[in-house]
């Protein structure tokens, strides 16, 4: 059984312009999306955009390297959804080889590491035919229907249960996206039944969307981010083998 990873990066982005080019802990968003894909278990890595510039970055993980397929304009689009992107670079792909399972991953969540992904690929493998990373909240959502509020997930008329005795909440968190091949070319959309849940900490559950998504992204890179010995940088990927500064490649003093 055999786990591919397609990471959509179009060059276009109406909240940040060149988004997923802008840096975090001192590495490209891309690039970061990049080093960790390429130090799991997955079996391939393909990288999807419009621009030469993003496309180049497919050579910059140490071990391995990731296919760069040139994505095609009108899958572009703001409108464009995610997954036919991913579908139209299994299809490329498809000439010299298929895969049973694809992993969609968001190059906007900066803190996905490669033992994220390898968890995923092993739900996958192991039979799960639709997993979204998620992490876990314990909170009061309140919700208005009509110009009615109530409560949407605890009964407000009921005597108030303490946070910690309440069910707890699980959060798309727009990291990961896993999905068997068939059921996705079958769905044309990420999400089918049954969807299981892969849980990520919330501390690296960030994902760009704003500006100011952005500013905390690259405060919270100098408290999470295990430095670099060698170059400083704050992204240094966690893999079952060890670890490995995507910003310079230095395995010894990470």
């Amino acid at each position: 059984m055999s786990t591919a990873v397609v990471i959509p990066a179009r060059i276009g982005s109406r909240g940040i312009p060149r988004k997923n080019l802008e840096h975090v802990g001192g590495v490209p968003l891309v690039q970061r999306a990049l080093e960790s894909a390429c130090v799991s278990i997955a079996d391939q890595v393909i990288l999807s955009s419009d621009d030469e510039e993003i496309l180049a970055l497919h050579t910059t993980p140490k071990d391995r390297g990731a296919w760069a397929h040139k994505r095609q304009p009108h899958l572009c689009e703001d409108s464009s959804p995610s997954e036919e992107a991913v579908l139209a670079a299994l299809d490329w792909m498809s000439g010299d080889t298929t895969y049973d399972n694809v992993i969609l991953m968001q190059c906007t969540s900066p803190f996905t590491n490669a033992s994220d992904i390898n968890g995923m690929v092993r739900m996958l493998e192991a039979g799960s035919r639709c997993v979204v990373s998620v992490y876990r909240e314990q909170l009061y959502t309140w919700t208005q229907t009509a110009g009615i509020t109530h409560g949407q997930n605890f009964n407000y008329t009921a005597p108030r249960l303490t946070r910690q005795a309440s069910s707890p909440t699980w959060v798309e968190n727009g990291a990961l996206y896993g999905m068997k091949v068939d059921d996705l070319r079958r769905a044309r959309h990420r999400f089918f039944h049954p969807v299981e849940l892969l849980e990520m900490p919330k501390a690296r559950s960030v994902d760009i969307d704003t500006p100011e998504d952005l500013r905390i992204a690259r405060i919270l890179a100098r408290d999470i981010g295990t430095r670099c010995g060698r170059c400083r940088s704050t992204h240094v990927v966690s893999h079952e083998m060890g670890r490995q500064c995507a910003a310079c490649g230095e395995v010894q003093g990470c």
